[in-house]
């Protein structure tokens, strides 16, 4: 009998109840080091945790570990509980920590498995490693006082929160333009002009939204990049930098010179009357672009020809898609002048179909022939670099 319960007691399974704390609550908290190992230990630092911070659900955590080591016993385990951190911050350090107090554990006590104690919040990444990597049977998920789908909620949130402020590239504009309207609104409130405050208000918020839907800031870099300020030294940046400047300046000017011609004539004042708007914006639209479109095609064309010539100094494939945008511009240019002609009642609708026609013939084959360029310099390019 004596020798039938020996060998029963000698078979008992071996059994390590683990909580983790990945963020090192406890450590913070209460300056108790881990990793721990045995029953009042736990129960030490968990009423301690509780103590210092009443809300803290790692506290709970460990009493649900002590809870499930007692069960265990009772049911005829040999089993062990302890507990083991991470670090504040998280991420790949934090990870480390654990996996080598989780091996401390183990050597100090040589299980047949673990369970993994964690509360609702716990990151699923530590616990696949852990499970990797020691006999993980089983996980038990601790939830206060809420439903678990709330927690992973406010999980997430907490996580988007922290990413639009401490991230850069979203914080300029989740903090950055609310600071802007704020600061511009506090200052005009102290001049005592706040009755341009809601229009500083929507330029900044317009500004912020153009400058994001636009992209101009990775143009502004790519500029930067290229004047040298970067690693990458590139002159023929500069080319291309005078060549937008200069076709900014021919584009807008062209599109005030032609306002200014159209405001002085009798069809722009009819304007003003509802009634007749409908009747003279055709006409007032047509002498519109009669009188910008050479000087804006010019404005444009001088900057896609600067921009072919940044990229042939630089033996850049993309000359292809700027020689492209001239080509385009140069068969865009009568289809409309013509619309133009036809809505002022001067135009030929046959010749508008036909330079569409043509248009559209001109652009297949630019296409054409610039797609076998970009290829033919991409396999130039990877022969000369193999």
């Amino acid at each position: 009998m004596d020798q039938s319960m020996s060998s029963s007691v000698g078979k008992r399974k071996k059994v390590l109840v683990i909580c983790v704390d990945r963020d090192d609550d406890v450590g913070i908290k209460t300056s108790e080091q881990t990793p721990s190992l045995g029953r009042e230990k736990c129960l030490e630092i968990a009423s301690k945790l509780a103590l210092a911070d009443p809300e803290d659900a790692d506290s709970n955590t460990i009493f649900a570990a002590v809870k499930e080591f007692s069960e265990l016993n009772k049911k005829g385990y040999d089993a062990e509980v302890g507990i083991i951190t991470g670090k504040k911050d998280g991420g790949y350090e934090a990870d480390r920590k654990i996996i080598s107090e989780a091996e401390v554990l183990m050597d100090k006590f040589h299980c047949d498995s673990i369970i993994l104690v964690v509360d609702g919040s716990e990151d699923e990444s530590i616990i696949e490693i852990l499970k990797r990597n020691f006999p993980v049977h089983s996980i038990k998920r601790i939830t206060i006082k809420h439903s678990r789908r709330i927690e992973e909620s406010y999980f997430v949130l907490g996580k988007y929160i922290k990413l639009l402020i401490y991230e850069p590239k979203y914080s300029r504009f989740a903090l950055g333009v609310p600071g802007l309207i704020f600061l511009a609104y506090s200052l005009m409130y102290y001049l005592g002009i706040t009755r341009i405050a809601l229009t500083v208000s929507l330029i900044i918020i317009g500004g912020a939204l153009v400058i994001r839907g636009f992209d101009i800031g990775s143009w502004l870099l790519q500029f930067r990049s290229e004047l040298g300020y970067t690693k990458t030294k590139n002159q023929a940046g500069y080319i291309r930098i005078f060549s937008l400047l200069a076709g900014i300046l021919i584009s807008v000017s062209s599109l005030y010179l032609a306002y200014v011609t159209i405001s002085n004539s009798n069809e722009f004042m009819q304007l003003a009357d509802r009634q007749l708007s409908f009747k003279y914006l055709p006409k007032v639209a047509g002498t519109f672009i009669q009188e910008s479109i050479n000087f804006l095609w010019l404005g444009l064309g001088t900057y896609f020809s600067g921009s072919a010539l940044s990229n042939w100094l630089k033996n850049s494939p993309k000359i292809a898609r700027d020689l492209m945008a001239n080509w385009v511009l140069i068969l865009l240019y009568m289809p409309i002048l013509q619309f133009s002609l036809i809505i002022t009642g001067t135009g030929d609708l046959i010749l508008l179909l036909s330079s569409l026609l043509l248009g559209i013939g001109g652009v297949s084959l630019g296409v054409t022939v610039s797609e076998r360029y970009s290829k033919t310099k991409w396999y130039l390019n990877c022969i000369r670099h193999s």
